[in-house]
């Protein structure tokens, strides 16, 4: 009798920690949707005044289309199948979220805390091209990245059978697969897919002094703010659990997200302050979200002093490329390409420099020799993460340059010239 009721209270010990786990990815799902609020508010502050409306109607389009095309391939093209189908390209099973069984209730959590990074890294295109693409350009791009490119990646490093993913038992990259708990291929892919947009769309047309300032501080400042609450959500999630010995990983996260947003927030303000003379709020907003971007793969395996520099690194490469993106023709409307791409790329290498063998550990749960090459550290995690970081922009990159390319092609990719009017600038 005494063992049988051991037996039950361990039982009902198992079924609250996945309750509570459960819970916590709903939780964090949640606040990872604020960042498409965010996304919306700052595009729309950017933009000139007579787009502010279209902006904010591009990115509730968006999210409206990732919402179904998420359900119709995107979590089965990421997840489906796994290792019993041997396939580390893409998932192939749990299209519609069906199958040869009926679809587990108890993934429904997963379902909806992937659909909100999918919306996210969808989305990150509308900023860099705002005032440009059309509508159909918008429904072609958001069913494709959230039903096809985005998924295939999702599937590399996430799911059990990816080629990337550390949790594969399949065939696996290097000692650890790639190690991205704060989802920086979010930020590579959606970045990549920017440039592809801005080399085919080209850049807006009107009156180009109303560009930088945009028509609404406001929006810009709540908006990043609001992404900054959402970025809580998007790394901490990734944890999946809060349970046991968790929420030491979950407070890690919490931690260093905030000293890589604040260092690379704080040098780009005094950058424009000792180089131009002025105290510029788009440096901060920009590069605060530059930080966030640049301790998302790295943030549950570096210890905080290495979030800091970090983030100061992740500064100066938002400011050296949001100098050569514009330099070279092209015309970001939020510095995208900068922000997620570049400084994706860059966050992606940080595991193979800063993470400690402790914090890798107690990630993987398993024992392992590759981790940062400054604690001693093999360059094999370096190498793997680089490999990644390429190949990710190459997928995404070449396909957006495909579709966009068809529909310039047809006439359908951009907007038809609108007659200007009279703007005021932002205060």
């Amino acid at each position: 009798m005494l063992l049988a009721d051991v037996g039950m209270s361990q039982m009902h010990s198992n079924d609250w920690r996945a309750d509570l786990d459960q819970s916590w990815v709903m939780i964090t799902a949640y606040f990872t949707f604020l960042i498409i609020i965010g996304f919306a508010l700052v595009e729309g502050g950017f933009t000139r005044r007579r787009n502010f409306q279209t902006a904010i109607f591009n990115n509730t389009l968006v999210a409206v289309v990732v919402a179904l095309f998420w359900w119709f391939t995107g979590y089965g093209f990421t997840f489906g199948g796994g290792r019993k189908n041997q396939n580390g390209f893409i998932g192939n099973d749990n299209i519609f979220l069906s199958g040869e069984t009926k679809f587990p209730v108890n993934q429904y959590d997963e379902v909806f805390f992937y659909y909100t990074i999918a919306a996210v890294s969808t989305l990150i295109i509308s900023g860099a091209v705002a005032e440009r693409l059309s509508n159909i350009a918008f429904l072609v791009h958001g069913g494709l990245y959230s039903g096809f490119i985005f998924p295939v990646i999702a599937h590399w490093l996430y799911s059990d059978a990816g080629f990337f993913s550390p949790w594969s038992k399949i065939a696996r990259l290097g000692k650890n697969g790639v190690i991205d708990t704060g989802f920086s291929a979010v930020h590579i892919c959606g970045g990549a897919a920017a440039l592809g947009a801005l080399l085919i769309a080209g850049p807006r047309k009107g009156d180009s002094s109303f560009y930088i300032s945009g028509n609404n501080r406001v929006y810009q400042v709540v908006g990043t703010l609001i992404q900054w609450a959402g970025w809580f959500g998007i790394t901490m999630g990734g944890i999946k659990m809060i349970s046991d010995d968790a929420s030491d990983l979950t407070s890690r996260v919490a931690i260093n997200i905030t000293l890589s947003a604040g260092a690379s927030g704080l040098v780009a303000f005094f950058y424009k302050l000792f180089r131009h003379d002025e105290f510029n709020l788009t440096a901060v907003i920009s590069g605060s979200l530059a930080g966030l971007v640049s301790v998302s793969a790295s943030c549950a395996v570096v210890e905080p002093w290495a979030a800091f520099i970090i983030g100061i690194f992740g500064s100066f490469i938002y400011i050296v490329g949001r100098r050569v993106i514009a330099n070279n023709g092209f015309d970001d409307t939020v510095s995208a390409v900068a922000v997620h791409l570049f400084c994706g790329i860059w966050s992606i290498l940080t595991v193979g420099i800063f993470a400690t063998h402790v914090n890798t550990v107690q990630v993987l749960g398993h024992d392992t020799v590759a981790y940062g090459f400054l604690y001693g550290g093999s360059g094999n995690q370096f190498a793997v993460q680089l490999f990644a970081a390429i190949i990710i922009t190459f997928w995404s990159l070449v396909i957006t340059i495909a579709w966009a390319a068809v529909l310039k092609a047809i006439g359908q990719l951009t907007v038809g010239d609108v007659e200007p009017e009279k703007e005021t600038k932002s205060d």
